[in-house]
């Protein structure tokens, strides 16, 4: 009902000027890990998430609790859109709006129940699971819970699948292990993806004299300029 209620292509549109293309999965088609799997409306369904909403064990409106950054705009803006596309579909969100070391520790201390995001945080899907979504009891579990532990979902095989991969796989046999698992986070609707930017994520760098954000979520290398000597 979530996915059938927000638009993403107006996600696309508001939040990244339209730079990208939408999907469902962690990567998009086009990527070397990417597949063809979107079944959910990419543009809002507002009848189909009512009678969602209807057919569910929930009382409408359903209430949600929603979290975002006063002062990084691309977050700001992403909830408020939420927001409002949620609410025409039946749901009653809670939007706390907060200056972004707030907003960071709310987020990191899993204060909320959904957060609108974007796909392919990672080059290769192995990394994910040293991603939020995938912290596992081999960190602090008093401090870092992962979310996508949630009943009635996929997490076991999801889990399995990162085991499964050792090391010893052909890439080929990666790329179907990684399939199976985007389209098992896809199904679960835990970790929502609405759409993929093109604009230039950084994972690694060797520029010096550069800080990193201390809020650690997204560096805006697009809007970033370096002098020559830097």
């Amino acid at each position: 009902a979530i996915y059938e209620a927000l638009d993403a292509n107006a996600f696309l549109e508001i939040v990244d000027g339209g730079y990208g293309e939408t999907g469902q999965t962690v990567y998009p088609e086009s990527n070397t890990w990417g597949i063809d799997y979107s079944p959910h409306s990419t543009a809002a369904n507002v009848e189909r998430a009512q009678q969602l909403i209807e057919e569910s064990d929930f009382d409408a409106p359903v209430e949600l609790s929603m979290i975002g950054s006063s002062d990084l705009d691309m977050m700001r803006d992403m909830v408020r859109i939420a927001q409002d596309q949620l609410e025409q579909a039946g749901f009653d969100v809670n939007l706390q709006e907060m200056e972004t070391a707030a907003w960071v520790e709310r987020l990191n201390a899993f204060q909320w129940d959904l957060t609108p995001n974007w796909g392919g945080h990672s080059p290769d899907p192995a990394l994910q699971r040293a991603e939020r979504t995938f912290w596992t009891d081999e960190r602090d579990i008093e401090t870092h819970v992962p979310y996508y532990d949630t009943p009635d979902s996929n997490w076991e095989r999801v889990f399995e699948i990162f085991e499964e991969d050792d090391g010893t796989l052909s890439h080929e046999e990666r790329y179907e292990l990684y399939a199976e698992q985007q389209r098992l986070i896809c199904d679960d609707c835990v970790y929502a993806v609405l759409y993929h930017p093109n604009n230039m994520r950084a994972h690694r760098t060797s520029v010096r004299n550069y800080e990193i954000m201390p809020t650690a979520v997204d560096d805006p290398f697009h809007q970033v300029r370096l002098s020559e000597n830097e």
